[in-house]
């Protein structure tokens, strides 16, 4: 995992952010009426330094912006508490050999717990058996209706266990 980097994304991170925003829609089908010209200008309105609509990190893999994981607060008025809800996960290929997506990962968790979140809520496509195995078995996060929910619990105990390296 040498070469890699991470980091919460700043206004001044706009362009990097749009070459993985990109990136990400020309290996999806999603996209549809996005004008790909205004990509940076968007998210750097939208984001982090901007209306703060989405906070996002991004991680570089050889000095190249690589990939991000965006996510969004939220508000659980059944528990009272603050968390967070992921709108996505994207790192390039070559990142995600190096594990640069796990590195997002820690990376949020470790927020998450020096923010005291209750929860993370993480939609999951549930074919996909992957994702769905990471979460259940390795994060022991509770599968509900639209994705699992990563408790405060999962959290501390995924970081105690060594596997989220500060």
């Amino acid at each position: 995992m040498s070469g890699q980097t991470i980091r919460a994304a700043g206004a001044e991170d706009a362009q990097a952010l749009a070459y993985i925003v990109l990136k990400m829609l020309s290996e999806t089908e999603g996209g549809d009426g996005i004008e790909r010209d205004k990509v940076a200008e968007r998210l750097k309105e939208d984001g982090p330094g901007g209306k703060g609509l989405f906070e996002c990190l991004i991680g570089f893999h050889r000095a190249r912006p690589s990939g991000m994981l965006m996510y969004s607060h939220t508000y659980d008025p059944y528990t009272m508490s603050a968390g967070a809800q992921v709108q996505t996960i994207y790192v390039t290929e070559a990142a995600g050999a190096d594990g640069l997506a796990e590195d997002l990962v820690n990376g949020l968790f470790h927020i998450a717990a020096k923010q005291k979140w209750s929860h993370i809520d993480w939609p999951v496509d549930r074919t996909d058996k992957d994702a769905v195995a990471f979460f259940k078995d390795e994060v022991g996060a509770t599968c509900g209706h639209y994705g699992f929910r990563v408790s405060r619990k999962n959290i501390e105990n995924w970081i105690r266990s060594g596997r989220a390296a500060a």
